[in-house]
């Protein structure tokens, strides 16, 4: 009997620096990102990351509440209408780079500083509420 409960404590320690070792080791190749638009204009928007759909019906003003997972890297951010196709009528696209292991949030935004009012996308550190 002492010789199982032995067995049972050393299994249930490897058990944990195995669980241990691999969550700390799985946020280093990936990052939380964030979506945050603050332009009505635009309307709702869908947000496609490499061509593939992350975020759909965006509204203004409200940043999602709930991070998606984006590997570490160079991506293609793209912003289109929630009704319209990838390619069609972008808003704005722009190229990002993410670190491993970081918190981002993607911000949608318009450029006020000139009369076109260019709408942009920017990779900024941290989440929405800026922590």
């Amino acid at each position: 009997m002492r010789n199982l409960k032995k067995l049972l404590a050393t299994l249930t320690a490897t058990a944990a620096v195995t669980l241990a070792v691999t969550a700390s080791a799985a946020p280093l190749d990936s990052a939380q990102v964030y979506f945050s638009s603050n332009t009505g204009a635009a309307g709702l928007v869908d947000v496609y990351v490499d061509g593939q759909l992350v975020f759909d019906n965006m509204f203004s003003g409200a940043p999602t509440m709930f991070a998606q997972g984006l590997s570490a890297g160079e991506h293609t951010v793209v912003v289109t209408p929630a009704d319209a196709a990838l390619g069609r009528r972008d808003l704005a696209s722009s190229t990002i780079e993410v670190a491993g292991g970081g918190t981002y949030t993607l911000n949608f935004a318009d450029d006020n500083s000139d009369a076109t009012n260019t709408l942009y996308v920017e990779l900024d550190a941290g989440t929405p509420d800026g922590e």
